[in-house]
């Protein structure tokens, strides 16, 4: 397997020519800078999934900028339509963590950009045409002190999932404030959780930080606000609890709606960790949950953001109306659903057969020619569901909750109406670009973006190649310093 992209160099940023290649089993980026020389370093840990993932992908329908990925702000030749955006409401954090991508209250000046910047952001990602979801990040976006106004804005102008990510800390020195946040239009929050030990949090974020977790989601639980547990894996800090995060997830499901594991990056700040010895791909990752779950979950369990696109397209013939498809690189992500009972749980993939999910949905979108169906076209679809078809086996209130789940149009893409149901978990692993494994095809398919004022970037561009010349040109036009 050989296939020419482009990437960066590590040391100067500079863009040069790359190979993706096969060396015993695993996939690798090799490329050499002129000044630099020559280099090789692992992309994906599994050569036969790395393969079989990519057919998952959908056909490009624009060319990549010829001068990808510098001028993202004015480029039209993107391959996606974004399915979210985030926006990053100041660079200021109440942490100091060893290992941060953004580099987080050590640029020297503050960005924090004011309301009515911050409604020029959100009107033009509503106007881009992607989906409605928002994600407003940092820094630590708890520490401005207007944030519900923030939400409140977002919502009022037509934000339909409003998501905060945050380390939590504020959530739990101050009782009340998740349920502030809920009542202001937040729809959850992504919550930092890298593990169930001290020494996790040590390693990673500088300080024991457990029991202040756990407060978060004490709070959220009586705030009725949905947690998603966002851990950074690590390679040789916290890669053995990642079966024991998912097992306190699945005990906590009345508010934990999902786990979404990163694989850490090495970009920001990444103190006393390197490439050699605790780069983590997504197939390992995988491969640590099955072992740690003792095979409850799989690799075979996930599938990429794309995979949906068939059950959007009968939800769009359905409903008449529009839909945005997934066009992401299936390399960048990939997610399950689990369905919780009591402490137990099983993914969705071993409930059902998807294979046959598939023929009926298509099926069933070829059929559909009339309004008067809406009323039989569910039953139908209901029915298909009995075990032996679609249903593989029973499993406790199955069929209801997915029921409702197809109704509320359930998406690998987010994951986010699993937070309505206390029955489903989503679990995610996402990849993360650095200047090592930068990718350039897959990062012209990024379906997320960063609502910036100058524009829009998508995600891993600008954490390479943007974030710090806007923030600091921005800082200084608000004349913060």
């Amino acid at each position: 397997m050989k296939r020419k992209t482009k990437s960066s160099c590590p040391s100067c940023k500079r863009i040069i020519d790359a190979e993706i290649v096969e060396e015993k089993g695993r996939i690798y980026l090799k490329k050499t800078c002129p000044v630099h020389g020559a280099m090789k370093n692992l992309l994906w840990g599994d050569a036969k999934s790395y393969t079989e993932i990519e057919k998952y992908a959908m056909p490009a329908t624009k060319g990549v900028h010829e001068s990808c990925p510098m001028s993202c702000t004015t480029c039209s030749a993107h391959k996606s339509v974004p399915l979210g955006f985030v926006i990053d409401v100041t660079n200021r954090c109440d942490l100091k963590c060893p290992i941060c991508f953004a580099n987080a209250g050590a640029a020297g000046y503050v960005y924090e950009p004011d309301m009515g910047q911050i409604e020029k952001m959100l009107r033009m990602g509503l106007e881009s045409g992607g989906e409605k979801n928002l994600e407003i990040s940092g820094g630590e976006p708890l520490v401005r002190k207007d944030l519900p106004e923030i939400i409140r804005l977002a919502k009022k102008l037509g934000f339909k999932v409003i998501i905060i990510t945050t380390n939590g800390l504020k959530i739990a020195r101050e009782p009340g404030l998740a349920m502030k946040l809920k009542r202001a239009g937040a729809t959850a929050i992504y919550l930092q959780f890298d593990g169930l030990t001290d020494d996790v949090y040590e390693r990673i974020r500088g300080k024991r930080l457990l029991d202040k977790k756990l407060q978060v989601i004490r709070e959220c639980r009586n705030a009725g606000l949905p947690v998603f547990l966002v851990p950074t894996v690590v390679k040789g800090i916290n890669d053995a609890q990642l079966g024991d995060i998912i097992q306190f997830a699945v005990k906590n499901s009345d508010v934990v709606a999902g786990i979404n594991f990163h694989t850490v990056t090495f970009t920001g700040r990444h103190d006393n960790i390197s490439v050699e010895e605790n780069r983590i791909t997504l197939p390992d990752i995988a491969q640590r949950i099955r072992e740690q779950t003792d095979g409850r979950v799989t690799f075979q369990d996930f599938y990429p953001m794309s995979y949906p696109n068939y059950l959007m397209e009968f939800y769009s013939k359905y409903r008449n109306k529009p839909v945005v498809m997934c066009g992401g690189d299936p390399h960048c992500g990939i997610a399950t659903i689990l369905h919780c009972y009591g402490n137990e749980y099983i993914p969705l993939t071993q409930i059902m057969d998807f294979g046959e999910l598939e023929r009926v949905t298509k099926s069933a979108t070829a059929e559909y020619k009339g309004r008067w169906q809406r009323l039989t076209m569910p039953a139908k679809l209901f029915w298909e569901m009995r075990p032996g078809r679609i249903l593989k086996k029973r499993v406790p209130k199955f069929r209801y909750y997915l029921t409702l789940l197809m109704a509320s149009r359930m998406t690998w893409a987010t994951g986010i109406k699993s937070m309505r149901y206390k029955n489903t978990l989503m679990l995610g692993i996402k990849l993360f670009h650095d200047h090592y494994n930068l990718e350039m095809d897959s990062l012209s398919k990024c379906t997320i973006q960063y609502l910036t004022p100058e524009g829009m970037v998508p995600f891993c561009a600008y954490q390479l190649f943007h974030r710090e010349g806007v923030m600091e040109k921005w800082a200084e036009k608000n004349g913060a310093n």
